[in-house]
């Protein structure tokens, strides 16, 4: 059973809309107020694969999305798949990044 699941959300990561997952990178990078220049260097990739990611054009490596889920204490099932029961730290970063503008 657990070899079933597993494979499914592997399938899923295949799937999953490369635009989609830029966006809550991109949404998380600004929420912690990270320049794409910062983020990259912490992280040790470059800014043209963060640009990439952010906009769309590729997915990042699970390698490279585990640097980034664990700087901003995400999930892989939240940044891959926007799984629900992250959905409470996605709203917090949402209301973070908003108080920063006010």
């Amino acid at each position: 059973m657990q070899a079933a699941i597993l494979n499914k959300d592997m399938k899923n990561l295949r799937n999953t809309d490369p635009r989609v997952v830029g966006r809550r990178i991109l949404d998380a990078r600004t929420a912690h107020g990270y320049s794409q220049s910062k983020l990259a260097k912490i992280c040790g990739f470059s800014i043209t694969a963060l640009s990439n990611w952010e906009n769309g054009r590729q997915r990042p490596a699970l390698e490279s999305a585990e640097k980034i889920i664990d700087l901003f204490d995400l999930t892989l099932d939240y940044l891959m798949l926007g799984k629900a029961e992250t959905l409470k730290h996605s709203v917090f970063l949402h209301l973070r990044q908003m108080a920063r503008k006010s």
